[in-house]
Protein backbone atom coordinates (compact mmCIF):
# COMPACT_ATOMS: atom_id res chain seq x y z
CA UNK A 1 0.00 0.00 0.00
CA UNK A 2 1.34 4.12 -0.73
CA UNK A 3 2.23 5.40 2.19
CA UNK A 4 0.44 8.70 2.74
CA UNK A 5 4.11 10.51 1.99
CA UNK A 6 4.23 9.00 -2.15
CA UNK A 7 0.19 9.63 -1.81
CA UNK A 8 1.25 13.47 -1.07
CA UNK A 9 3.84 13.31 -3.76
CA UNK A 10 1.45 12.16 -6.34
CA UNK A 11 -0.97 14.72 -5.68
CA UNK A 12 1.16 17.43 -5.83
CA UNK A 13 2.70 16.10 -8.92
CA UNK A 14 -0.58 15.94 -10.74
CA UNK A 15 -2.08 19.00 -9.22
CA UNK A 16 1.52 20.62 -10.84
CA UNK A 17 0.73 19.45 -14.56
CA UNK A 18 -3.05 21.04 -13.95
CA UNK A 19 -1.69 24.03 -12.97
CA UNK A 20 0.98 24.36 -15.48
CA UNK A 21 -1.55 23.75 -18.50
CA UNK A 22 -3.89 26.15 -16.82
CA UNK A 23 -0.82 29.25 -16.48
CA UNK A 24 0.15 27.95 -20.40
CA UNK A 25 -3.20 27.87 -22.27
CA UNK A 26 -5.94 29.51 -20.66
CA UNK A 27 -7.02 32.97 -20.50
CA UNK A 28 -6.72 35.35 -17.55
CA UNK A 29 -9.33 34.13 -14.81
CA UNK A 30 -10.75 30.83 -16.72
CA UNK A 31 -12.90 28.54 -14.56
CA UNK A 32 -11.86 25.67 -16.32
CA UNK A 33 -8.96 24.28 -17.27
CA UNK A 34 -8.93 23.97 -21.21
CA UNK A 35 -6.67 21.76 -23.34
CA UNK A 36 -5.94 19.24 -20.77
CA UNK A 37 -5.20 15.64 -21.78
CA UNK A 38 -4.34 11.89 -20.27
CA UNK A 39 -1.08 12.46 -22.73
CA UNK A 40 0.30 14.73 -19.72
CA UNK A 41 -0.29 12.20 -17.61
CA UNK A 42 1.78 9.44 -19.15
CA UNK A 43 5.31 10.75 -17.68
CA UNK A 44 3.62 9.23 -14.51
CA UNK A 45 3.41 5.83 -15.58
CA UNK A 46 6.78 4.50 -15.02
CA UNK A 47 6.52 5.57 -11.67
CA UNK A 48 2.96 3.04 -11.08
CA UNK A 49 4.10 0.26 -12.83
CA UNK A 50 7.29 -0.01 -10.28
CA UNK A 51 4.78 0.98 -7.54
CA UNK A 52 2.66 -1.99 -8.57
CA UNK A 53 6.20 -4.08 -9.22
CA UNK A 54 6.32 -3.79 -5.30
CA UNK A 55 3.21 -4.58 -3.69
CA UNK A 56 3.33 -7.86 -1.77
CA UNK A 57 -0.76 -8.13 -1.75
CA UNK A 58 -0.74 -8.99 -5.48
CA UNK A 59 1.82 -11.61 -4.65
CA UNK A 60 5.02 -11.77 -7.00
CA UNK A 61 4.69 -9.30 -9.57
CA UNK A 62 8.01 -8.34 -10.32
CA UNK A 63 7.25 -8.72 -14.00
CA UNK A 64 5.00 -6.10 -13.93
CA UNK A 65 7.16 -3.11 -14.38
CA UNK A 66 8.92 -5.06 -16.93
CA UNK A 67 5.87 -5.83 -19.18
CA UNK A 68 4.61 -2.39 -18.83
CA UNK A 69 7.94 -0.40 -20.06
CA UNK A 70 8.29 -2.34 -22.69
CA UNK A 71 4.66 -2.52 -24.31
CA UNK A 72 4.86 1.50 -23.48
CA UNK A 73 8.93 1.73 -25.38
CA UNK A 74 7.03 -0.70 -28.15
CA UNK A 75 3.45 1.66 -28.33
CA UNK A 76 5.90 4.69 -28.64
CA UNK A 77 8.43 3.49 -31.20
CA UNK A 78 5.38 2.36 -33.72
CA UNK A 79 3.81 6.34 -32.71
CA UNK A 80 7.09 7.75 -34.00
CA UNK A 81 7.16 5.30 -37.01
CA UNK A 82 3.54 6.36 -38.09
CA UNK A 83 4.60 9.78 -37.57
CA UNK A 84 7.28 10.00 -39.56
CA UNK A 85 5.58 8.10 -42.18
CA UNK A 86 2.65 10.50 -42.45
CA UNK A 87 5.25 13.37 -42.67
CA UNK A 88 7.91 11.78 -44.95
CA UNK A 89 6.21 10.05 -48.04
Amino acid sequence: MASSRSRALSLVAILGVITEIYVSWNALGATEVVGLHARYFLTFVPFVSLGLGRQTALGDKRWIPGVLFGGLTLVNVLALGLLAHASYP
